[in-house]
């Protein structure tokens, strides 16, 4: 409103101005071509220049802006497919909720027919006839998809070889990738199905020299790569294809320096070193892997393999107390290696400390052993006891005794 006013008076300002020039003096403006002379006083000529450059702007918004009955009969039309089909797709997406995937399909099938972009439409059908186990008419909705909307052709591929990967058609998924690959080099779309594929497979030594690469173009995140590598670097030790130390040393070997960094890894390394009986150098592995970077589950597992020298792995551990003080994990190491030596006291100190620490029930259930193995009935009823205050147990009634004596007789 403001803006009006403060315009309206400029108008009125100019306005005004222009009336006192126009009676001050009109003007004069003689224009002469040939035989032709045009004679006008100025204010006239000025008029019609507005007036003419005012409705040759109109004439020409009107041109550019008209439409012939058969361009709005086309644009009325698509508007109006592409209500309904709306319309068709919250219908579906309702009968999805309410678990009828068949009567989805169909909406989403009937949705893509009405809509201009159809490929949505399509995939979302071919997914509710996949959970449906309808494998091929998952196949036969994505081929239709992909010849109504070429432009979306990738998308609904990569969707079909999605599906045959979760139906275990890998062989056909795999001819899928490779045609792609050829006709869409480099694309990351493709590289990361690929990847996916050779996982389900469990393909590992295809899997494992395209992972680098995976990870420099961003294929997959920093989180998939890093899973990825554990889980065929897992695989690979759990699954030699010979039970020898040549063939674990090799296979170690042959995994890359990040994957022998993984913590899950290294464990499962050193259990089948243990597995082999190579529990010496399974000691030393551990020693040295905690020296550079610590993990209390290695420490553990460094307590629990057998060895004919425990002095020195109490030692070892010893120096690992100082460097991790009011450690859980250390000081049950210690009781357990300490237990192991017939060091009674110690193991019994070791124990408790690792309880206040942290109580975990395994601690729990060992320090209990101890007790019982030294005699010591009470300290473990009262271990146990105290443990369980928290749980705030209801004390059985005479009532409920006389109960279960009746049920056991």
């Amino acid at each position: 409103m403001r803006r009006f006013l403060i315009l309206l008076s400029l108008l009125l300002l100019v306005g005004a101005w222009v009336g006192q020039a126009m009676m001050k003096d009109s003007g004069y403006v003689l224009i002469a071509y040939q035989q032709v002379s045009i004679e006008t006083s100025l204010w006239v000529l000025l008029i019609a220049v507005v007036l003419l450059f005012t409705l040759t702007h109109w004439l020409f918004n009107l041109f550019s802006n008209w439409r012939s009955p058969a361009e709005k009969l086309r644009r009325w039309s698509e508007a109006r497919g592409d209500r309904k089909a709306g319309t068709k797709s919250n219908q579906a997406l309702d009968a999805e909720l309410e678990g009828d995937l068949w009567k989805a399909r169909r909406l989403f099938i009937q949705a893509a027919e009405l809509s201009r972009t159809p490929a949505l439409f399509y995939l979302e059908a071919a997914r509710c006839a996949a959970e449906q186990g309808d494998e091929k008419e998952a196949h036969r909705i994505l081929i239709k998809a992909a010849k109504e909307s070429p432009e979306s052709e990738l998308r609904l591929q990569l969707e079909q070889v999605r599906f045959d990967v979760k139906s275990g058609h890998h062989e056909r998924a795999g001819e899928l990738l490779s045609r792609l690959a050829k006709e869409r080099s480099n694309s990351t779309a493709v590289d990361r199905e690929k990847a996916t594929l050779l996982s389900a497979k469990r393909d590992w030594n295809a899997l494992l020299p395209m992972l680098p690469s995976l990870q420099k173009r961003k294929v997959l995140n920093s989180s998939d790569i890093q899973t990825l590598r554990r889980t065929a670097a897992l695989s690979k030790l759990n699954n030699l294809e010979e039970t020898s130390r040549t063939a674990l040393d090799q296979c170690w070997e042959d995994l890359s320096y990040e994957a022998q960094q993984d913590p899950e890894v290294r464990r499962a390394y050193i259990g089948q070193l243990t597995a082999l009986n190579e529990t010496a150098d399974a000691c030393s592995q551990i020693i040295k892997w905690l020296a550079k970077h610590w993990d209390n589950d290695l420490a553990v597992r460094f307590s629990e393999l057998p060895c004919d020298d425990p002095d020195s792995m109490i030692k070892t551990a010893k120096g690992w107390l100082k460097q991790q003080p009011d450690n859980a994990a250390v000081e049950l190491v210690l009781a357990r290696l300490s237990r192991r030596a017939q060091l009674w006291g110690a193991a019994l100190t070791h124990y408790r400390k690792s309880l206040e620490l942290n109580h975990q029930a395994q601690t729990l259930i060992e320090l209990t052993e101890l007790y019982l193995q030294l005699g010591e009935q009470r300290e473990a009823s009262q271990l146990l006891s105290s443990k369980n205050a928290p749980l705030q147990l209801p004390t059985p009634s005479e009532a409920d005794r006389t109960t279960r004596h009746h049920l056991t007789h």
